[in-house]
């Protein structure tokens, strides 16, 4: 691509592997790009990350994606996408590097998606609003941080939104974005690796974390121990 043309300078995340700062690298890359590419194909929580990032800096997107690519024990991408919060961003069918080749030529990237998701009304915060992400989970450690942050919402810290999937199944993109950028906290509690659906659960929260740290949201990541945490947010995430 960068042989034959010169209007766009591309960047792959490779070039910054041999460098002790990576994520830092990557992230301001992104912060200094015109687009940003990904391939979700596999659902890697490190590229959802980056993918909300950019998102929360309203970059042109590109999202690739091989749908024939079988996930194991969760199934085939492209139905996996279809039924996941994704469903209604475009992506750009995949199967070999003349298909990243074609799409980026044609500029098929999709504009001001970050403005289409969340009305300018609500794309700043609205006093101290704290957005509590739960796991749904009943163990201990998940009862204790309920409590606390219970206690500190009743002692007038912050306003509380609960995402809480025990009490509503579904929530769709636009109620998390809209959610996070009225927000000036995000409280993020992971599932447990030990979990069934914990890689597709948390997958959405990585997405979620990387829109919030473009907004520049003070954020924070809870996962039971031991999580092997994405280099990308490993920084922020407690175990």
């Amino acid at each position: 691509y960068n042989t034959f043309q010169h209007t766009h300078k591309a960047h792959s995340w490779e070039e910054f592997r041999k460098s002790t700062l990576v994520t830092d690298e990557i992230l301001q890359a992104i912060r200094e790009s015109e687009i940003f590419v990904c391939d979700l194909t596999h659902f890697n929580h490190n590229v959802l990350f980056e993918f909300g990032y950019a998102l929360g800096f309203n970059k042109k997107i590109l999202v690739l994606l091989n749908p024939k690519i079988c996930l194991e024990e969760i199934g085939f991408s492209g139905d996996i996408y279809k039924n996941s919060i994704f469903k209604n961003i475009r992506y750009t069918p995949l199967s070999n590097k003349m298909d990243i080749l074609d799409a980026i030529k044609k500029e098929s990237f999709e504009e001001n998606l970050f403005g289409k998701l969340v009305p300018e009304k609500n794309r700043t915060s609205n006093g101290e609003i704290l957005l509590y992400i739960r796991s749904g989970e009943k163990n201990q450690a998940a009862i204790d941080l309920d409590d606390t942050i219970d206690t500190l919402s009743k002692d007038g810290y912050f306003e509380c939104i609960v995402d809480d999937p025990t009490e509503v199944s579904y929530n769709t993109i636009n109620w998390y974005i809209n959610n996070i950028s009225r927000s000036k906290h995000i409280v993020f509690h992971f599932l447990g690796q030990n979990i069934k659906d914990y890689f597709l659960k948390n997958a959405n929260n990585s997405f979620f974390a990387g829109i919030a740290a473009g907004l520049g949201k003070r954020i924070i990541i809870f996962a039971p121990a031991k999580y092997a945490a994405p280099l990308d947010y490993h920084e922020i995430l407690c175990q």
